[in-house]
C-alpha cells in the first residue's frame, strides 16, 4: 500500500495557470484544455490520498517525501484530515513560487491557534505579491471562517 501512495503523490503534478476560456454561463475565466485536465487529475489523486489518511501523514514526514517537489507534498498535505495538515501546509509557504491557493488560506484560516499558522498568514497577507489575492480568497471564504478570529 505504501508505495502505492508514495506513486501517487508522485503523480500529482503542480496545476497548470491557463489557458483559460470565458464561461459561456457566467462570462467568468475557466481553465480549459490541459490545464483543466490537470485539475482533474490532481482531483483524482487527492480523493484516492484522502481514503488513506494515515498512511499519506507517515510518508509526508519521511526522508522519501522531502526529495518531492513542494507542489506534490502541498496536496497531499491537503488531503489530510485539515487540523492535521494546517501546519504542513504553513510550513511549505515559505518555498512556494505562487501566491496560495483559496484552500489553502482557508486551511489556515481556520486553525490560527495552532503555533506558526497565524504568522504564515500574516506573512502571506503583509507580501505585496500575495495580498491582493489573499484577501480576497478569504473574503471569498468567510462563510467558513470564524472571522473575529481574523482580526487579532
Amino acid at each position: 500500500m505504501q508505495r502505492r501512495l508514495r506513486c501517487f503523490v508522485r503523480m500529482a503534478k503542480e496545476a497548470l495557470p491557463g489557458p483559460l476560456a470565458r464561461n459561456t454561463q457566467t462570462g467568468k475565466p475557466m481553465k480549459v484544455r490541459e490545464a483543466y485536465d490537470r485539475d482533474f487529475e490532481r482531483y483524482l489523486v487527492r480523493g484516492i490520498l484522502e481514503k488513506h489518511p494515515q498512511q499519506v501523514a507517515d510518508f509526508l514526514s519521511s526522508d522519501e517525501a522531502r526529495g518531492l517537489p513542494l507542489e506534490n507534498r502541498l496536496l497531499a498535505a491537503l488531503a489530510l484530515e485539515p487540523r492535521n495538515s494546517a501546519a504542513q501546509v504553513a510550513s511549505f509557504w515559505p518555498n512556494l513560487q505562487r501566491a496560495p491557493g483559496e484552500e489553502e488560506l482557508l486551511r489556515l484560516a481556520q486553525f490560527l491557534d495552532q503555533p506558526g499558522i497565524g504568522e504564515a498568514l500574516k506573512a502571506v497577507l503583509q507580501n505585496p505579491d500575495t495580498r491582493t489575492a489573499a484577501a480576497e480568497a478569504l473574503l471569498r471564504g468567510r462563510t467558513r471562517l470564524d472571522t473575529a478570529r481574523l482580526t487579532r
